[in-house]
C-alpha cells in the first residue's frame, strides 16, 4: 500500500494554515488504481484554493502604490472625465461658426371638408449661417478653452495631492512596521529581565518590589506591542483606502527610508511655486474665462446678422376647386438683422453678475498666492528641522553602535552577561529606530515641500 503525504508551507493566511495542518495529517490510501482520480481531484481543488488565498496578498513598492492610486483613485478619474467634458464644450462652441441645416417634412390628411378626403405634403429645408454676432461666438470659444485649462489644473492638483497622501500612508506603514519590530524586541528583552529578576527573587537576591516593578514593565511592554499591531493594521487600512483595495487584501511593503539631500533656497522655491502650482494656473485661467463671460454678457444688447436660405417643396390644397395642386418648389434667401434694444434690464443684470464673478476669481487668486507662500514657508522650516534631527539621530545611532561593539568584546571576554549584551543591542536598535523616525520626518517634509512647489 502506497501513501502520499502533502506538506505545504509559506503562507500567512489563517485559513491556509488550517488547511496545511489538515493536509499534513491527511493520508491518501491507494489500494486500487481506480481511486487515484479522486485523490487527484482533491489535490487540484486544494491548490486552486491555495492560489486564491495567495492572490489576496500583494507586495508593493512606493512607485507601484502611486501608480495604482493614480490609475484607480475615483477623484482622479472624475477629474479626467471633467477634462473630456470641457473639450467637448469647446467643440460645441466652435459649432456656432458652421452653418446649421434643418429639414422638416409635413404630411397632412383632411376629411369631411370636401367630398373626398385629400392629403397635402410639404418639405422645408432651412439653411442658416451666422454672419455677425457681436463677439458672442469668439468669446464663447475662448471662455470654454480657459475653462478646459481650469479643469486641467484641478486634475493636476488632484494628482499631486494623491501622490503626497500615498507617500505619507506608505511611509507611515513602513514606520509602523519598524515600530512593531522594535516593540517585539523590547517585549523579548523585558521578558528576559522578568525571568532574571524572578530567578534572583527565588534565590533571595531580589525583593518582592523588584518583581512587581519588572512585572509592571512586562505588562506595559505587552500593551505597547498590541498598540503597535493595531497601528500597523490601521496604516494598512489607510493605504488600502487610497489604493481602492479590498479589505481582505494583505499589503507587504518593499523599500527603505533613504536620505536624498535637497538644497533649498526659499526665494527660488517660491518662484517655482508661483510658476508651477496648479492652483495658480487654475485661478489665472478662471479669471480669463470670466473676462470672456463678461464680454458675452455685454453682447446681449448688441446686434446680430444671420444669412438664411429656405427651400420649400410640396402640394397645396386650393379651397375653390377642392383639389390639391401639383408639387411646387420655391426658395427664399434672406438676411436677418436682429438688435435687442430693450430686454427689461436682463443684460444689465448679467453684466453685473459677470463682473462679480471676475472680481471673485481675482480675489481667490490673491488669497491662493498668500496660502501658497505660507504653505511653502512651513514646509521649508519643517525640512530644515528634520535635517537637524536627522544629524542628531545619526550621531546617536553611531554612539550606540560603538557601545554595542564594546559590550560584545566584553561579552566574549566574560566580563558582562548575555542580558547586558541584549540590553546594549536593544539600545542600539532603539537608536536605529529613532534614525528611521528622523528619516521618515525628512521624507514627509521633503515631499510636502515638493508639493508646495508644485513639482511632485
Amino acid at each position: 500500500m502506497k501513501k502520499i503525504i502533502l506538506y505545504i508551507r509559506g503562507t500567512k493566511s489563517a485559513a491556509f494554515k488550517a488547511y496545511g495542518i489538515y493536509l499534513r495529517r491527511l493520508v491518501f490510501a491507494l489500494p486500487k488504481p481506480g481511486k487515484l482520480w479522486k485523490a487527484s481531484f482533491f489535490i487540484v481543488f486544494v491548490f486552486i484554493f491555495i492560489s486564491n488565498v495567495r492572490a489576496e496578498d500583494i507586495t508593493l513598492t512606493l512607485d507601484e502604490a502611486i501608480s495604482i492610486a493614480l490609475r484607480d483613485n475615483r477623484n482622479v478619474l472624475m477629474s479626467a472625465n471633467e477634462i473630456k467634458k470641457a473639450k467637448a464644450q469647446i467643440n460645441e462652441a466652435w459649432s456656432q461658426i458652421l452653418p446649421s441645416l434643418t429639414v422638416n417634412v409635413d404630411r397632412d390628411r383632411t376629411s369631411n371638408l370636401t367630398d373626398k378626403p385629400y392629403s397635402t405634403t410639404e418639405i422645408h429645408a432651412g439653411l442658416k449661417q451666422n454672419i455677425f454676432q457681436s463677439g458672442r461666438i469668439y468669446n464663447s470659444i475662448k471662455q470654454n478653452e480657459y475653462n478646459e485649462q481650469v479643469k486641467q489644473a484641478l486634475y493636476d492638483k488632484e494628482k499631486i495631492e494623491i501622490v503626497l497622501n500615498v507617500k505619507k500612508a506608505f511611509c507611515t506603514l513602513m514606520l509602523s512596521e519598524y515600530f512593531l519590530d522594535l516593540n517585539s524586541k523590547v517585549l523579548k528583552n523585558t521578558k528576559m529581565h522578568f525571568d532574571f529578576t524572578k530567578a534572583r527573587y527565588e534565590k533571595g537576591q531580589a525583593s518582592q518590589l523588584d518583581v512587581e516593578n519588572v512585572t509592571a514593565q512586562l505588562d506595559n511592554a505587552k500593551k505597547i506591542y498590541e498598540i503597535s499591531l493595531n497601528q500597523v493594521e490601521a496604516s494598512k487600512q489607510l493605504l488600502r483606502n487610497l489604493l481602492y483595495l479590498k479589505g481582505s487584501v494583505g499589503i507587504t511593503t518593499i523599500g527603505k527610508f533613504v536620505y536624498t539631500p535637497k538644497e533649498v533656497m526659499f526665494d527660488k522655491a517660491l518662484v517655482r511655486a508661483l510658476g508651477q502650482r496648479p492652483e495658480i494656473k487654475q485661478y489665472e485661467a478662471k479669471a480669463k474665462a470670466d473676462e470672456h463671460a463678461l464680454n458675452i454678457a455685454k453682447a446681449g444688447n448688441l446686434p446680430s446678422v444671420d444669412l438664411t436660405l429656405d427651400s420649400f417643396s410640396g402640394t397645396r390644397f386650393i379651397t375653390t376647386t377642392g383639389i390639391a395642386t401639383k408639387w411646387k418648389n420655391y426658395n427664399v434667401l434672406g438676411l436677418s438683422f436682429n438688435w435687442p434694444v430693450f430686454d427689461g434690464f436682463a443684460t444689465k443684470a448679467k453684466i453685473e453678475q459677470a463682473i462679480v464673478d471676475l472680481k471673485q476669481s481675482q480675489i481667490l487668486k490673491e488669497k491662493t498666492v498668500q496660502d501658497i507662500v505660507l504653505e511653502l514657508k512651513n514646509a521649508y522650516l519643517s525640512l530644515k528641522t528634520s535635517i537637524s534631527s536627522l544629524d542628531f539621530a545619526e550621531s546617536d545611532a553611531q554612539f550606540y553602535k560603538n557601545n554595542l561593539a564594546s559590550v560584545k568584546k566584553k561579552y566574549t571576554e566574560g566580563i558582562v552577561s548575555s542580558l547586558d549584551m541584549d540590553d546594549a543591542s536593544l539600545k542600539y536598535k532603539l537608536a536605529v529606530f529613532n534614525k528611521q523616525q528622523a528619516l521618515y520626518d525628512y521624507i514627509i517634509a521633503k515631499s510636502s515641500l515638493d508639493k508646495a512647489e508644485g513639482s511632485m
